[in-house]
């Protein structure tokens, strides 16, 4: 799969991650404090996620 994060591609293996959930876990992050877009479609953490898929993975920013 092909994983950017906030626009800059992941140069990581993801070989084994079947879930947002879990490709979130393996980048550090979570659902929490990122949006994930996969093939151009949000998606929530229980989404699957396979080999051909492109994934974008945005922080969210708060604060004031």
């Amino acid at each position: 799969m092909r994983v950017l994060v906030d626009g800059k591609p992941l140069r990581r293996s993801m070989r084994g991650v079947k879930t947002v959930a879990g490709l979130l876990s393996a980048i550090g992050m979570s659902s929490e404090t990122a949006i994930v877009k996969v093939n151009g479609r949000i998606v929530t953490e229980l989404d699957s996620v396979g080999p051909s898929d492109r994934v974008e993975v945005i922080r969210v920013s708060t604060g004031g």
